[in-house]
């Protein structure tokens, strides 16, 4: 039953993402992987040599168990701190001027060039 309390528990904040490439002898490799491990898988592709390159967005957690496991990562950018650079060079404030502006949708001056 519901005492519309709300809870007062801390939110945790969501844990930074790093690019991580990994590569696999095959595609078999590769797929077995993905399939015991479904992260956030990226990007994929093969090598001059026929090897699964698999790009996925990991957490340090995720990180340091795949060292634990002996699977080698080449660990790039921090993608969230990426995204929280870009966040900030999105405009503040109220382009519609509360209301009084109406928004425009983008296929209308499309329809009247014809």
């Amino acid at each position: 039953m519901a005492t519309g309390r709300k809870t007062r528990g801390k939110q945790q904040a969501p844990k930074d993402k790093y690019r991580a490439i990994l590569t696999f002898d095959d595609r078999e490799a590769g797929g077995r992987f993905v399939r015991k491990h479904p992260w956030d898988l990226v990007g994929t592709r093969l090598d001059k040599e026929g090897r699964a390159v698999l790009t996925f967005y990991l957490t340090q957690t995720q990180i340091k168990y795949l060292e634990k496991e002996g699977v080698s990562a080449e660990v790039r950018e921090n993608v969230s701190e990426i995204g929280r650079e870009r966040q900030k060079e999105i405009g503040s404030g109220d382009r519609f001027e509360g209301g009084k502006i109406a928004p425009r949708p983008r296929g209308l001056a499309a329809r009247e060039e014809r």
